[in-house]
């Protein structure tokens, strides 16, 4: 389990080199989240210096790629989508032999087919392997019951209680059994890396057309004439930034909020990526390359994965549960470094009401971080 950022990649490519350098007819099968297996495919690669095939679960990839000669590659990556396949289980069923290592990568994502028929099926293939690697980030092991859950599709006999593997990870954190099974935490403070945060929070004065709204209209109270406020305040800070010329992060997670945006933004000359869900994966390597050559001042995002963009700081225009996850597309690698984060609320709006309730409620180490509110 890693804290976002903390070079996943480069441990399990490590991992890979010095199993291949032991044993050079090893075969490994990588599971992937489609988003990233681009960038994760290409690292690997570097890294290792082994022979990586790429396949999705568009049916002309795996005509082509999967049932390819095998030996012709070291590492066949595969998009998880791809385990609904019919034609991928039957591949799985027909070349389980040849395979002696897996990897599944954002391992957290298999808790949402488990109780499907291809859990079994993949149940049956992990069975077989000599070596499997689970990798998902730190925050996982605070929902104990998909903790449990993926370990159940490690080994569903020996975890086939998961509810007394709940029960011990609720009351000791820990599940204490003697089972050959290593879990790494890689979790920056235990490592010595203190990241310094230098926390900016911002109340600006709502419009009247904000106050009059009923009912569940936080999108309305993000765009508009009527969030002119919290725009502007976005812009001074964008500029001020850019001024020391500091690179960062924006994060809205409406889209119609990003489409009123971006037009302002233009207006002030502020050069701007956007990586968002539906932001294809050649997109995606282009903002991201351009903004690490220094060619953009920020990159505008909506998600909160397969994102490398080592930047200085991170402005939260909309709210997000995943605060920690979005500072992990910022923080990457293993240095210590001060990373500025600015929070933007408008006062009296159900925006940020809904943020006090969740987010500031849950979190000791927001509140920390935003002190007592201006609301």
């Amino acid at each position: 389990m890693f804290d976002p950022g903390m070079g996943k990649t480069y441990a399990i490519a490590m991992g890979l080199k010095s199993l291949f350098l032991a044993e050079p007819k090893r075969k490994c099968i990588f599971f992937i989240k489609k988003a990233q297996i681009t960038q994760t495919s290409n690292d690997i690669s570097m890294y290792t210096g082994l022979r990586v095939v790429t396949c999705t679960a568009e049916a002309d990839e795996l005509s082509n790629k999967l049932y390819r000669n095998v030996s012709s590659y070291d590492i066949l990556m595969i998009t998880h989508e791809a385990l609904h396949i019919d034609r991928f289980g039957l591949f799985l069923y027909q070349y389980a032999k040849d395979f002696n290592i897996c990897v599944v990568d954002e391992a957290h994502y298999l808790t949402n087919i488990h109780e499907s028929d291809r859990v079994v099926l993949l149940a049956a293939f992990l069975s077989r392997i000599e070596r499997v690697a689970f990798l998902t980030a730190t925050p996982f092991i605070s929902k104990p019951e998909q903790f449990a859950e993926l370990l159940n599709i490690m080994d569903g006999e020996t975890f086939a209680r998961t509810d007394k593997i709940v029960k011990k990870l609720n009351t000791s954190g820990r599940v204490d059994l003697d089972y050959p099974l290593q879990i790494y935490n890689y979790d920056r403070k235990l490592l010595g890396i203190e990241n310094t945060y230098d926390i900016r929070v911002s109340w600006v004065d709502p419009h009247p057309f904000q106050l009059k709204l009923k009912g569940n209209h936080i999108l309305q109270e993000m765009m508009g004439e009527g969030a002119e406020n919290q725009l502007a305040e976005l812009l001074r800070i964008l500029r001020m930034k850019i001024a020391e010329e500091k690179k960062g992060i924006v994060f809205v997670y409406y889209h119609d909020t990003r489409e009123w945006l971006l037009p302002r933004l233009d207006e002030v000359g502020v050069k701007y990526g956007c990586i968002h869900g539906d932001t294809p994966q050649g997109e995606r390597d282009r903002v991201q390359k351009e903004f690490q050559d220094g060619l953009l001042d920020v990159v505008i995002i909506s998600v909160t994965t397969s994102i490398n963009l080592d930047c200085d700081y991170i402005v939260f225009y909309q709210y997000t549960l995943e605060i920690k996850q979005i500072l992990g597309r910022g923080e990457r690698g293993l240095n210590p470094k001060l990373l500025e984060l600015y929070f933007i609320f408008t006062r009296k709006t159900k925006h940020a009401m809904h943020f006090l309730e969740t987010v500031y409620k849950l979190s000791r180490e927001v509140r920390c971080w935003i002190g007592k509110t201006s609301y």
